[in-house]
């Protein structure tokens, strides 16, 4: 399995797509052509913001649409995702509304089912700047990514680090190294197109960060994943040789997506775990920037 720069958005054999609130839902799939389009929508939320205009605009692409509770929505696509078993095929998933289960659950999906020499593009359009919800979120759920990531409690005579996506979430960042308490914490910080977001996410984790080492600090570029998976395989790599390391991914999505492929390419030794929210935020509109972050896996 190798992690590549995507060459071009264009044609593939099949879409898997995202169907959410938030009008950005639709933004990928009007530039690539796909001869099996999916779409996945959701069980809560459907009245909000843009939910139905983007279902209208998916029907119209002709996409299979499938909506409910994460287990339903799975079990249909792993239906689907079986007539390609074994196949070399050319797909891509757009993760941008998809939430950090879902997605970790279509590309172990992908990658288990898909015949060698296919390739699975990882696609995601950044919002245009939203203000960072005032106050603590509502977190729910501290647990794998996938059920396919736990991951092994390894050797107990090594002590735990925590590698860490921040994002601009008040307060979850901070949650999460409390309530796992690991005795070394490393930090990796998104900077993207809009410095607005950067600089939210650095004042809503001050109170985490102000007495950090800099070497616990490693900043990506959200645009460019290859060379942020590199970085992030480089420390997962090093660490295992003296601590027991966990993933976790807040921030953006994309790199939940890194994070998933590295936890399948480094299984089982390393867990990848998630925060949940289990769909209780406040639903907020996203519209498309016009920027789209890829990456390609070849199998």
């Amino acid at each position: 399995m190798k992690v590549e720069p995507t060459k071009e958005i264009g044609t593939y054999d099949l879409g898997i797509f995202g169907l959410g609130y938030e009008s950005r839902s639709t933004h990928i799939i009007s530039k690539i052509r796909a001869e099996k389009l999916i779409c996945l929508g959701y069980e809560s939320n459907t009245d909000k913001c843009s939910y139905q205009d983007n279902k209208v605009i998916f029907s119209e692409k002709k996409s299979v649409i499938y909506e409910g509770k994460d287990e339903t929505v799975l079990k249909n696509l792993e239906s689907e995702i079986s007539t390609f078993k074994g196949q070399e095929i050319n797909c891509i998933v757009d993760i941008t509304v998809m939430t950090r289960h879902r997605l970790a659950e279509v590309i172990c999906m992908l990658i288990n089912s898909l015949g060698r020499g296919s390739t699975i593009t990882i696609s995601y359009s950044l919002s245009c700047y939203v203000e960072p919800p005032e106050g603590l979120q509502p977190s729910s759920k501290v647990c794998e990514i996938s059920s396919e990531l736990t991951g092994k409690i390894g050797d107990l005579c090594l002590p735990t680090s925590l590698v860490l996506g921040l994002g601009y979430e008040e307060g979850k960042a901070l949650g999460v190294v409390n309530y796992l308490d690991s005795e070394y914490v490393f930090y990796f910080i998104p900077r993207g197109s809009d410095n607005r977001f950067d600089e939210e996410v650095i004042r809503k984790n001050e109170n985490l960060l102000k007495d950090i080492h800099s070497k616990s600090l490693n900043y990506y570029e959200v645009s460019n994943p290859v060379i942020c998976y590199r970085r992030l395989k480089e420390l997962i790599c090093s660490l295992q040789t003296s601590t027991r390391p966990l993933l976790m991914p807040l921030g953006p999505k994309i790199f939940a997506a890194i994070s998933t492929v590295l936890g399948k390419e480094l299984y089982p030794n390393l867990p990848v775990w998630r925060v949940s929210s289990e769909h209780q935020e406040t639903p907020v509109e996203r519209h498309a920037s016009g920027e789209m972050i890829s990456f390609t896996i070849s199998l």
